[in-house]
């Protein structure tokens, strides 16, 4: 039998529009240089009712040197970034491994516009930041915060809040 048929029924990931009622979402990132944003945005557009995300962004040592080509399919579709989407649930961010490149802040600062009642946001910054680098990225993402969200930042096992 076809795994992706049962019966009558076809499940096919570019057919689905929406997974059902997810209120936490989990998504681990191995971009290897690649773009992420429009599968990112791909995922939560189907998922729009989550409360909490967790964003793992893993990193492996061979691919840091490896920059994606222009014309990578990586980038399809190429207006996610002004796409609209709402996020009416999503309260709790929670992003681990951010090192601060393009492609990573390019998507946190879509997820501060898109998640409408965002109230708590939680950066660990990956071990190769170092703590000036931590800095700047630390007032770069609040400046993409409104007022009311609760910043979290964690650095070589420290933390930070900004309320």
């Amino acid at each position: 039998m076809n795994p992706q048929v049962r019966g009558n029924e076809r499940f096919l990931m570019e057919e689905m529009t929406k997974l059902p009622n997810i209120t936490i979402l989990g998504l681990v990132v191995l971009a290897c240089g690649h773009s992420f944003g429009a599968s990112s945005f791909h995922v939560l557009k189907m998922s729009s009712g989550i409360r909490e995300l967790m964003l793992q962004l893993v990193t492996r040592s061979e691919s840091k040197a490896f920059v994606c080509q222009p014309g990578c399919i990586c980038a399809e579709p190429s207006n996610w970034e002004t796409e609209d989407l709402v996020l009416p649930c999503l309260k709790e961010v929670a992003i681990n491994g951010l090192r601060g490149t393009e492609h990573e802040l390019a998507l946190v600062e879509r997820l501060f516009k898109w998640a409408t009642t965002l109230e708590r946001v939680t950066i660990i910054f990956h071990d190769s930041i170092s703590e000036s680098n931590g800095e700047e990225f630390r007032q770069l993402l609040l400046s993409f915060s409104r007022p009311a969200i609760c910043m979290e930042f964690s650095h070589c096992g420290g933390s930070l809040s900004f309320d």
